[in-house]
């Protein structure tokens, strides 16, 4: 029996780009990374992937879409968590982009992308799996923000 399911209505691919300086310069806007990192990302899946690293075992639920999605689920799969998301036939799980400038002291700069649009339907079908979901875990963790289309 899978121990938690965490619920990501609106999970993302993290990308981390640690760059020296950023240029404003327009003539030379160009900044080039001297490290970068994709993870899974989104409060639910966080929490999912620490879980995996500890040892127990965790069902990651919520709506995924596009090659974006794609690379998600992979990372997922490879660190471990178990998956059951939704997929949504038209737009992309969102991307977002933190940029840390010089020290590792420094403020990063975080942006976030919306996400696609969640229809009715696939909101019915993660209904519908989330009940299924309550029958097999003893806890639930439901974390982080609405993607477009869902009732607040």
């Amino acid at each position: 029996m899978i121990e938690v399911a965490t619920v990501t209505l609106n999970p993302a691919l993290d990308r981390f780009y640690w760059v020296d300086q950023l240029q404003r310069d327009p003539e030379t806007p160009l900044t080039r990374a001297t490290q970068s990192r994709s993870l899974p990302g989104g409060k639910g899946i966080n929490v999912a992937l620490f879980l995996a690293r500890m040892g127990v075992e965790a069902l990651a639920l919520g709506f995924i879409a596009g090659p974006t999605g794609q690379t998600v689920l992979a990372k997922l799969r490879e660190a471990g968590v178990f998956t059951d998301f939704v997929w949504l036939t038209e737009g992309e799980t969102r991307t977002d982009v933190i940029v840390f400038e010089g020290d590792q002291g420094a403020t990063p700069v975080w942006v976030d992308a919306s996400g696609p649009e969640v229809p009715k339907t696939a909101w019915e079908r993660f209904l519908k799996r989330y009940q299924w979901a309550l029958q097999r875990v003893s806890y639930v963790v439901i974390s982080g923000s609405l993607p477009p289309g869902l009732p607040g």
